[in-house]
């Protein structure tokens, strides 16, 4: 949806869906040869659903200027585990980042024009994984997978 109230200005809002799937292997190592390997699967998915919105100046009939924000998507995946023949239902909670995004885009001529974008997304929000109920070699439990990650341009 969007909103001029003026020439010069408008205003837009939108909704956002987003489907996530996740694969995640992790090889249990109980003896000196490979022969021995198991393989715990994990496959998880979800929809989460957000927002967006923005706001586009026309500085002049060459020049826009534009300024955005995508809202974080917060999923509840949950899915199939399995570990050799144990089977079980994992989960995952996991909070994809909100960005925000400003642009400018100037025409030099009517055949030539330039455009440059900055983007900020906010890594750090995403935090460690955590899946729940993953089936392993004692049964039920959890993997914690530690992210390090920055917020970034």
């Amino acid at each position: 949806m969007a909103y001029e109230p003026i020439k010069q200005l408008s205003f837009g809002v939108g909704l956002d869906a987003q489907y996530l799937r996740f694969d995640y292997d992790q090889v249990d190592t109980t003896g000196a040869t490979t022969a021995n390997d198991a393989t715990n699967k994990n496959i998880l998915s979800d929809w989460s659903f957000g927002w967006n919105s923005g706001i586009l100046w026309n500085v002049n009939d060459n020049t826009r200027i534009g300024f955005s924000y995508r809202s974080h998507m917060n999923h509840h995946a949950t899915g199939d585990s399995k570990y050799m023949s144990t089977r079980g239902r994992a989960k995952l909670h996991i909070n994809l980042p909100p960005s925000t995004i400003f642009s400018i885009d100037h025409a030099f001529n009517n055949k030539f024009s330039m455009m440059g974008t900055a983007t900020y997304t906010r890594w750090q929000s995403m935090g460690t994984l955590n899946i729940t109920g993953a089936v392993g070699p004692t049964g039920s439990n959890n993997i914690n997978i530690t992210q390090k990650l920055r917020n970034s341009w």
